[in-house]
């Protein structure tokens, strides 16, 4: 998401160059690499072949995006996310999008706590055609750790965490888990925001966003008819999403002339390769 009127003085930049180093290899990425092989080994594995008992997930939901211009609802980008809820209330989600409209690009993983709260996230960043590079971000109670690579060079950051907070990657698919991560009855939200198109590289900010919750509401989108939670963001933007989960439903930002809007959601238990449907084969 796009947030135009915020502004922080903690912002980060890296300051050094230092020699490249394969890719895999950088800070705390060998384990993030690992994990993301797993996954596609994963995915293409032969079907048919025995599988272990899904223990690790009690319950996945996938979906997707179409980023249309508000004005005339012609569509400029698609986003793609899967959803999964582990047996300790911990959930994963996986996102990929495309902005052909500013030419982006984002691959991004988030984990978080059974609160919402960030454990740790993984986000590569094409903007404006260009590569931007990669961030890695870890936090515990007192800290958030960040660590950067990319063609402005290497860097890392640690600043004391909120005990709330969200984190602002720019996918649309987590910008729910702004709501999730207010403190109750609070009128504002912490987020630990990512601007990939600096000019020196990426940088990031603790910033604060007001939030103002609306009544519980319906609305309908391509993916169907929901119960949902209507929120301003900023004084501006609006959002509505499921009121348990958090799952962005649709998303307006006026100053940019552009909605968001699901057009597909499945859920279920157990793998998700035994349910035979998949939102980027047009299920609904």
């Amino acid at each position: 998401m796009n947030m135009l009127s915020l502004r922080s003085s903690r912002i980060w930049r890296p300051t050094r160059l230092r020699p490249a180093r394969p890719y895999c290899q950088r800070g705390a990425l060998p384990t993030i690499c690992k994990a993301l092989f797993l996954l596609v080994a994963g995915i293409g594995a032969t079907p048919g072949a025995a599988e272990p008992a899904d223990s690790a997930v009690t319950h996945w939901w996938e979906g997707s995006y179409e980023y249309r211009h508000a004005a005339d609802g012609e569509p400029f980008g698609v986003e793609r996310f899967r959803l999964m809820r582990h047996p300790d209330g911990t959930r994963t989600i996986l996102v990929w999008n495309d902005n052909r409209a500013r030419a982006t690009q984002i691959s991004m993983l988030l984990r978080v706590d059974a609160a919402f709260r960030p454990v740790t996230a993984f986000a590569a960043y094409w903007s404006g055609g260009l590569w931007r590079g990669t961030v890695n971000i870890d936090s515990t109670v007192d800290l958030i750790r960040l660590a950067s690579a990319g063609p402005g060079g290497e860097g890392t950051l640690e600043i004391a965490a909120p005990e709330s907070f969200s984190l602002s990657m720019h996918p649309v698919s987590a910008d729910g888990l702004h709501l999730a991560a207010m403190p109750k009855g609070a009128l504002s939200a912490q987020l630990f925001a990512m601007d990939p198109a600096g000019a020196e590289g990426i940088s990031a900010s603790l910033v604060t966003m007001p939030i103002e919750r609306h009544a519980l509401t319906t609305v309908e989108v391509p993916a169907g008819r929901f119960d949902a939670l209507h929120a301003t963001l900023a004084g501006a933007n609006e959002m509505w999403v499921t009121p348990e989960d958090f799952i962005v439903l649709r998303m307006r930002l006026p100053r940019l002339n552009a909605e968001y809007v699901l057009t597909c959601l499945i859920s279920g238990t157990g793998l998700a390769s035994d349910q035979g449907a998949s939102c980027a084969g047009g299920a609904r």
